[in-house]
């Protein structure tokens, strides 16, 4: 399991309360209603949604779905993810399947929960869709990001010879201006650590090494008929 899951569920839940807190308080005072206790009360049901739907995904589908991958890997069956940072469409689509599934799950318990087993159906197509939606918009912001740094490095170091990082001019990024606005006022509601262009760049290329020695790894094992061991596996050897 990855040692990082713990840390994704706070982050998420600290950043989704924090933007419910702050809607709260905004339609309060709008309304002319106490701003405080409006605040306080969104910011509490939206945290316990967030802490519900980043803890089932870190712990219960994320987990899940790379068993499957693993499994579809040792039948010999097309796995039903594309390899990450291969291509501009896995880019875009990394990691939205896990949140549609718990997005669905979440949405059908909270709804089944707080208004009856026939509400459950809506909550889970609502959520589906709305976390779909809003993690398919996190990754192309992130995209036009790495697309902004890989076109500023070749303007300086010249053209980019990493397949990984070339991307079709037929799909050209948002605007420099649209797109860091957004990145910077996430960055400032999610409590994490800003990382400037090279930085992130940096970790993009690492994480493209770490997915292309997994891969590898998988194929030397499945040509000696050996079961490929799971990530979990090899950080305990």
């Amino acid at each position: 399991m990855d040692a990082d899951s713990a840390t994704h569920v706070i982050k998420g839940t600290a950043a989704v309360s924090l933007l419910g807190g702050l809607a709260g308080a905004t339609y309060g005072a709008i309304k002319r209603q106490p701003p405080i206790v409006l605040g306080t009360a969104t910011a509490l049901n939206s945290g316990l949604s967030a802490f519900v739907f980043f803890g089932t995904r870190e712990y219960i589908v994320k987990p899940g779905w790379q068993s499957l991958q693993n499994q579809q890997q040792v039948s010999g069956e097309p796995a039903f993810e594309q390899p990450p940072y291969s291509t501009v469409r896995s880019r875009r689509t990394e990691g939205v399947p896990e949140t549609i599934i718990a997005g669905s799950l979440t949405g059908g318990i909270l709804n089944a929960w707080k208004h009856g087993p026939k509400a459950a159906v809506s909550g889970t197509l609502t959520w589906a869709i709305v976390t779909g939606l809003i993690h398919t918009g996190y990754n192309q912001l992130r995209l036009a990001r790495i697309q902004y740094v890989s076109n500023r490095l070749e303007s300086t170091a010249g053209p980019s010879t990493d397949p990984a990082f070339s991307i079709s001019p037929q799909h050209p990024p948002p605007s420099r201006d649209v797109s860091t606005r957004i990145m910077d006022i996430m960055t400032w509601i999610a409590p994490v650590k800003k990382l400037s262009d090279e930085e992130y760049l940096e970790i993009m290329r690492r994480k493209q090494a770490e997915v292309d020695a997994r891969i590898r790894q998988l194929d030397r094992e499945l040509s000696k008929g050996h079961k490929p061991r799971s990530s979990d596996d090899s950080r305990d050897v």
